[in-house]
């Protein structure tokens, strides 16, 4: 069965967001616990039409910690947000068996834990590895029993 290598977050700051409160929607992807010993990276770059854009990320690579913070995340997703995820896992996990997941930026920042329908997102990556090579099947099949959909 696979395992969680890494999560790695990231978000996007615009000219017109305030970077600290960026910053707190993506920590509150993460249990309120762990929340304090998360360190974020704060990178200033420009865009197009050279507005000011902070990229914020982080990467997690603690077994322990990883297997919290996809725990939590599943378990403060509504019963429709899972539903979705079951129904959209193919598309979400790649040959490589990283599962791709959006959360709305604004229902973050409110403490909310919520897919993501626009463009005001935050990115995450969970990395999965198994020996000795990760099958996606497995990898699908991981991800499923952790949503903890209830049976009907």
């Amino acid at each position: 069965m696979p395992f969680i290598q890494r999560i790695e977050f990231r978000a996007h700051a615009q000219a017109t967001e305030v970077v600290e409160r960026v910053q707190n929607a993506v920590l509150h992807l993460f249990p309120e616990d762990i929340r304090e010993d998360i360190e974020l990276d704060s990178v200033l770059t420009e865009g197009h039409n050279e507005n000011r854009i902070v990229v914020i990320s982080t990467t997690v690579k603690k077994k322990r910690v990883c297997n919290s913070i996809l725990d939590y995340i599943f378990s403060n997703l509504s019963l429709e947000d899972k539903l979705y995820l079951e129904s959209t896992l193919d598309a979400r996990v790649d040959e490589s068996c990283t599962l791709f997941l959006r959360f709305d930026k604004q229902a973050a920042y409110l403490d909310n834990i919520k897919i993501a329908a626009g463009p005001d997102l935050i990115s995450v990556s969970v990395h999965l590895l198994q020996y000795p090579r990760c099958v996606r099947e497995d990898a699908k099949e991981m991800i499923l029993s952790r949503l903890n959909i209830p049976e009907e």
